[in-house]
């Protein structure tokens, strides 16, 4: 059985929202933010090897269209007709 490790890179910032693909910044001071983005917040269960493990990651619009690209499936979307 190999033993892998996993090595993170991972920018701390109480004040700045950065895109964990490239890097970018999207909001800094609290301020609200001036792009849009994905933000993924996951508790992993029991069933995963990363048991009790909280991720949380935030990928803007340019790097989540790259990211779906590699789908085998995409996303299934759907048009709002009110801007939120």
């Amino acid at each position: 059985m190999n033993n892998f490790r996993r090595k993170y890179r991972i920018k701390k910032s109480k004040d700045r929202i950065c895109c964990n693909m490239c890097g970018r910044v999207i909001a800094e001071n609290r301020e609200f933010p001036k792009v849009d983005f994905v933000e993924i917040n996951k508790n992993w269960g029991y069933f995963s090897n990363k048991d009790n493990e909280n991720h949380n990651i935030h990928i803007c619009e340019s790097c989540y269209d790259q990211w779906v690209k590699s789908f085998s499936i995409l996303p299934s979307v759907k048009n709002n007709s009110v801007c939120i």
